[in-house]
């Protein structure tokens, strides 16, 4: 019998602690930082909603920083809440467990969450899981909605 060898990849995260206070004008941003720049979190605020542009993988590395981000910008700028996932390669059951959460809090505080522009991979995930059905996800042009 032959011994099947395992490798796991740890990556060790650093978050910048609630950047939210670092608004410049009518952007705030606030990076998830790793050894290879798993994800990049960028809040950009709205007259009645927050955006969330999220550039990299959400995995269990990331998905609390997501989580932290999204609640943080729900507290300070709207109930209502965008998430542009254009930008991201990976998803993993701790992301859709963290997109649930941050749908739940959104409809509890009167609001919801809609997704943008799921990159194809993404929007695989979401459709074989059936989380395409939960939330509202809108295409490419709605990106071209959001303020840059």
């Amino acid at each position: 019998m032959s011994a099947v060898g395992l490798s796991f990849r740890t990556v060790p995260v650093r978050v910048a602690q609630d950047a939210l206070a670092q608004e410049a004008g009518t952007r705030a941003v606030t990076t998830g930082v790793a050894m290879q720049d798993l994800l990049t979190i960028e809040i950009v605020p709205e007259q009645d909603r927050v955006t969330l542009r999220l550039t990299g993988e959400i995995d269990m590395f990331t998905a609390t920083s997501v989580r932290d981000a999204a609640l943080a910008a729900m507290r300070k700028h709207a109930a209502n809440i965008r998430i542009d996932l254009s930008g991201v390669t990976f998803l993993d059951s701790t992301g859709l467990e963290m997109l649930l959460a941050t749908r739940r809090r959104a409809t509890l505080g009167g609001g919801e969450l809609q997704l943008v522009d799921p990159a194809r991979t993404v929007m695989r995930v979401l459709e074989v899981t059936g989380f395409n059905w939960l939330v509202d996800h809108s295409p490419v042009t709605a990106a071209a909605d959001i303020a840059p």
